[in-house]
């Protein structure tokens, strides 16, 4: 996983599939936001509702109705049990969440399932799903790696490339049936003192005594330079001492065009 992705977390209650892979939609900037557990689980209800009877797998000439129930038998749900045993039912069970469902004293929500729901949400959106699983095989831990879209799913490996695609959703099955996101992490914007400073330094004059007699041959040939900005005066013994400088005929002379004066002291005196 690139150092600019971290693994997030999901709520539980069966609803972490869906959590996140709506962080994961959010994190992206999916068309359609923002999302959440409730609005994934209307949208595959329409869509369900609106589609049962269209191919869901073009190989097998399955239809999404039949797919649904033929799924049935696999569900993970709460306790084990199967919430559903038909498209009926399923229509009930797949738009409760978890918090809907504990106020009716259900128990947890109808698990989301990446080859069933995911590849609906797929088709919906025009995203892919990048599914890593942690499994235990042959006395060892094992990562696995699929991508999920609209046609089925392929085993890939891990690579920079899948992480720099905009409709890739990364979700990672952390053991027992339980999802949590990858997402990206925000980006720190610069120190806006940084770059304000960094673009004085590089239209400004710099002079390093008030009293040297070569600062007056070094502005006036800044006189008639138009990006000339700033002027800078370093080790002013005292503030006084700055302005006594700007009173001196030189001085008007060379900036009396200006429209207007700026007065800034750090370490120093800037005007302009």
């Amino acid at each position: 996983m690139p150092n600019d992705f971290v693994i997030g977390e999901a709520t539980g209650c069966g609803d972490c599939f869906f959590d996140s892979v709506a962080q994961g939609m959010n994190n992206l900037c999916i068309p359609g936001g923002p999302f959440n557990v409730k609005s994934l689980r209307r949208v595959l209800y329409d869509y369900a509702e609106g589609n049962k009877d269209s191919v869901y797998d073009s190989r097998t000439g399955i239809t999404l109705h039949k797919a649904i129930e033929d799924a049935a038998a696999g569900i993970c749900a709460s306790g084990g049990r199967n919430e559903y045993t038909d498209f009926a039912g399923y229509m009930v069970h797949i738009q409760l969440t978890g918090a809907e469902r504990a106020l009716l004293n259900l128990g947890a929500a109808m698990w989301g399932r990446p080859e069933i729901e995911g590849r609906m949400l797929c088709r919906i959106y025009g995203i892919k799903l990048h599914l890593i699983e942690k499994f235990y095989a042959g006395g060892q831990n094992h990562i696995s790696h699929q991508q999920l879209d609209c046609s089925g799913s392929t085993s890939m490996d891990e690579n920079g490339r899948c992480y720099n695609d905009p409709l890739v959703i990364h979700i990672f099955n952390e053991g027992l049936c339980h999802f949590v996101p990858i997402l990206r992490k925000p980006s720190v914007p610069n120190k806006p003192e940084a770059k304000t400073r960094q673009a004085i330094d590089g239209r400004c004059l710099k002079e390093w005594g008030l009293t040297d007699k070569s600062t007056w041959s070094v502005v006036a040939a800044k006189k008639h330079d138009v990006d000339f900005k700033i002027l800078r005066i370093r080790n002013s013994p005292t503030v006084s001492a700055a302005l006594d400088f700007m009173k001196q005929s030189e001085f008007y002379e060379t900036f009396n065009q200006a429209s207007h004066w700026f007065f800034y002291c750090d370490r120093g005196c800037w005007w302009q």
